[in-house]
């Protein structure tokens, strides 16, 4: 039987009662949509800054069948990292997540009333089942792990006969972030 538009747009509002010892109860959980999934990537994200330099780009020096890794070889990632950003866009992207997801009952929960939440680190233990039926995969939430996946698939990538690349951030494995784990337990 083929979906209706109504069963996919309804398909979230099936939750889940999750019991959560350390608050003395259970809560009904729902899942995220893909919208409130991208609103909390985002969030996520904050305090990184990944570009690609092309400043010095010399495009007379690309021939047609060569563009591709020509370009490649003479891009350099720069990346930049505010520790401080990311520990506050991690910390209110766990508390989007579970806000939106107890939103899905009917009553609205906003990032701030959720952030007032007691004891610390619950908010983290919710989120972590949050993503979990929803289907997020823990990769998609280790943002550190994957940037650095990011920086490394660049470096992959082919980059003609002379790698222009060397020194660049990715060449030899970055140390962890010191930041905390946005589903660390």
């Amino acid at each position: 039987m083929a979906l209706t538009k109504n069963d996919i747009l309804n398909g979230s509002d099936v939750g889940r009662e999750v019991a959560f010892d350390r608050l003395g109860g259970s809560l009904m959980l729902y899942p995220l949509t893909e919208g409130q999934w991208a609103q909390v990537e985002d969030t996520q994200m904050s305090g990184f800054d990944f570009s690609l330099d092309s400043d010095e780009l010399d495009m007379e020096a690309i021939d047609s069948e060569q563009s591709r890794a020509a370009i490649m070889a003479q891009l350099k990632p720069k990346v930049s990292f505010d520790l401080a950003a990311y520990q506050t866009g991690s910390a209110l992207a766990d508390a989007m997540a579970v806000a939106f997801s107890l939103s899905g009952s009917g009553e609205q929960w906003t990032p701030e009333e959720v952030q007032g939440m007691r004891p610390i680190g619950i908010i983290a233990d919710i989120a972590k089942v949050v993503y979990e039926i929803s289907g997020i995969q823990p990769d998609k939430i280790d943002v550190t792990g994957a940037m650095r996946e990011s920086v490394a698939r660049f470096h992959e990538e082919p980059r003609g006969a002379e790698d222009s690349g060397a020194g660049a951030l990715g060449d030899e494995d970055p140390e962890p972030c010191a930041g905390p784990d946005p589903v660390a337990e």
